[in-house]
Parts: C-alpha cells; structure tokens; sequence
C-alpha cells in the first residue's frame, strides 16, 4: 500500500533545502528578528510579482482581512457581503469590528459567489463585498467591480487560496487577482501556493492613501515610532518567515504549472465517471488548483473518502459546513433571511484529493486507480 497525504511540507522544504538554509541562516546571523530586511527585500520581491504599486505584509491572513476592513470607512452595524461556502476569517474579522456579516451563496460550478449572487444580498446597510477566489481560481471581478460601483461597495478580494491566478478582462487586459478590488488580501500558510514555515500576510492596494493607513494599522497606529495617530493593532511578518518567502517565491510560477499539469491528469483520468463533477476552468481565469475539489454525487462522498483512507489516501472536506450554520453566527439572524441553497449542499458533497507541487506521479498514479476502482 503506498501512503498519500494531501501535502508535504518536509520534501518542499528539502527541494531548496541549501539555499532556505543560507538565508535562515544570515537572517540568524544578523540579529534583526522584526522588521529585518528580509521583510523589505521580500516586499519588493511580491511587488515586483504582482505588479501591485503598494504591498503591505503582517502577520497572517486573517490579520490582512481584518486591516482591510479597519482601513475603510467603515462603521459598526455596517453590512458586509461574505461567501457562506467559506473558511471563518473575513467572517470572524467582520464581528470583530461590529459589522454584520451577510452571507451569500456561491455557484456549484466554480465555488465561487458571483455578482448576482452579492446583489441578491444587498440592503441599505451593505456597505462591503468579500471576493473570495476559493481553491484556485478568481472571481468574476469585472461583474463584481460593476455592482460595487453601482451600490457604491468597497471591494476586498481574499486571495488567500489564489495568490498567482490571473485573470482577463473582457478588453484583454490581465491582471493577478488580488490586485483588482480595492484592497487585496494573502495568506502564506504553509500549505498556500506561496506558503511560509509559519504564518504570514500581505495585503495589497492601488490606493496610496489605503496603502498609508494600512501601514499604521499594521504597525500600532503609528508612521513614526512611539507617535500613534490611530488605534492599530501588532501584526508584522515575522524576518524568518520573510526570508524563507523571499526563497520560494522565486519557484512560485513553476510549482504552479506542476499544480496545473497534476490538475489535468485527474481531469483527463475521471472525466468519463459521470458521478463526479470536476473543476472547471472558466476562460478569463488561469485555475491555480490550491486545492483540487470534486463533487461526489448520489451520496457516496463518505462511502468513497472512508474507501481511500483504507487504501492510505488521505483527502479533505473544505467545508463540512456553511458560515450562516456555525454556532458562532447563531445571533445574526439576519444572515440566515439569505437562500444559501449551494451553500448548503456542497458541504455534504465536496472531496479535495491531495495535489501539491511535490506529489509524486506514482502517488497520483495510485489515487488514479483506487478512484477509478471504486466507480468500476
């Protein structure tokens, strides 16, 4: 029986072992453990890639969604349109800072919420959307960009899952999602596309002015040290990590086409199982496949995840429940006014099969043939 887990952080690691230890080791060496110049050069290494004219970096995720949010003019009570088919953190960052979450529903195609979905959700008090690009692959940000301006909303995209995709607009121009909306959002847990030995963020902006208050909220309200002109928070990446990201970050396009080319081989393998829908593609985006997500139908989504990990294949459900059914969330009844059909059925029928640029074709091979095996 060969062993398959859904990631493996150790041969990441030892596939650039010699140089992330030389630059651990200098970081090391030269005393700066916060706000070192790996923190600099890296900015400058994730500017250059997005081609976002202000990055910002923190200290996690969920830290960048919760500066974006304090870095608008927001209030408490203000709406703010979240994806319910969704990890926590925009959610969680929203209560917070007293806003009201309004969850949306997301389409069964791509997982993603898309501008009629958000429109159907808005109210007076809307005041923010949360583009989510889920598993890979980015928003129709064209419609959503439209509608924002419509009703007048602030744009945030979670790229957390996504950092890398890019996206066509309907005049050919292309952007890296992230870098559309008014403020954009990483993560770099380990497991991300550009994943750190830890935790980190950055968030990302056009705006000058955004880009200048996201600093000071990042950094305890202050431009300059021991002034504070706003109430901030801590959040800074960490030195290591920064010179651990600066490293990889320079393998981030080429991991990417592995996590394509691994894509297509189990499109092209289950495309004949009409039981399971695969991931789509759509034609202005470029999938990243953070994830590879399928659709188990007729019920069988448990009976096939408890068949490969007899068979030492190890899956993920991303995510056993909706945003508007966790206990958490029980008091914003008026999130649950929403029709969060999709949100509600994906739980009980979405499977992730381990792909990461390190899998081995063998390993693949062997998840191939146990799927191919159940059906037959």
């Amino acid at each position: 029986m060969i062993k398959v887990g859904m990631n493996n952080l150790s041969i990441a690691y030892q596939a650039h072992e010699k140089e992330l230890n030389k630059s651990l080791f200098n970081c090391i060496k030269s005393g700066q453990y916060i706000m070192g110049e790996e923190v600099q050069l890296f900015t400058q290494s994730l500017q250059d890639y997005t081609q976002s004219p202000y990055v910002i970096p923190c200290a996690n995720g969920t830290d960048a969604l919760q500066l974006a949010m304090m870095a608008l003019p927001l209030h408490p009570g203000d709406e703010v349109l979240i994806p319910a088919f969704n990890y926590i953190a925009a959610a969680e960052a929203a209560c917070l800072l007293k806003l009201i979450p309004r969850f949306v529903d997301v389409d069964e195609s791509d997982f993603n919420s898309h501008a009629k979905h958000f429109k159907a959700a808005i109210t007076p008090k809307t005041k923010a959307l949360v583009a989510v690009h889920l598993f890979g692959q980015c928003c129709d940000m064209e419609e959503i960009l439209q509608l924002a301006k419509t009703y007048n909303l602030f744009v945030i995209e979670d790229n957390a899952q996504s950092l890398g995709c890019r996206y066509k607009t309907a005049n050919g121009l292309e952007k890296i999602s992230g870098t559309i909306g008014d403020i954009g959002i990483l993560s770099f847990f380990p497991t991300k596309n550009l994943g750190a030995m830890g935790d980190g963020g950055a968030l990302l902006t056009s705006d000058a002015s955004l880009a200048n208050r996201l600093r000071m909220l990042a950094s305890h309200g202050q431009q300059t040290r021991y002034r504070h002109e706003i109430i901030g928070m801590n959040s800074r990446l960490d030195t290591l990590q920064a010179a651990i990201l600066n490293i990889k970050i320079g393998y981030l396009n080429e991991e990417l086409e592995i996590r394509r080319f691994l894509a297509q081989r189990y499109i092209k393998a289950f495309s004949e199982i009409k039981e399971l829908r695969l991931p789509i593609e759509r034609s202005n985006t470029w999938h990243t496949y953070n994830q590879f997500t399928i659709i188990v139908q007729n019920d069988k989504r448990d009976i096939l995840q408890n068949y490969l990990r007899d068979a030492g294949i190890a899956t993920m459900i991303y995510y056993p429940e909706s945003l508007d059914r966790q206990p958490a969330f029980a008091d914003y009844k008026l999130t649950r006014n929403n029709r969060l059909e999709t949100s509600h059925i994906l739980p009980s029928k979405v499977l992730s099969l381990p792909l990461y640029p390190y899998l081995k074709i063998k390993e693949q091979d062997y998840v191939i043939e146990k799927i191919l095996d159940f059906y037959n």
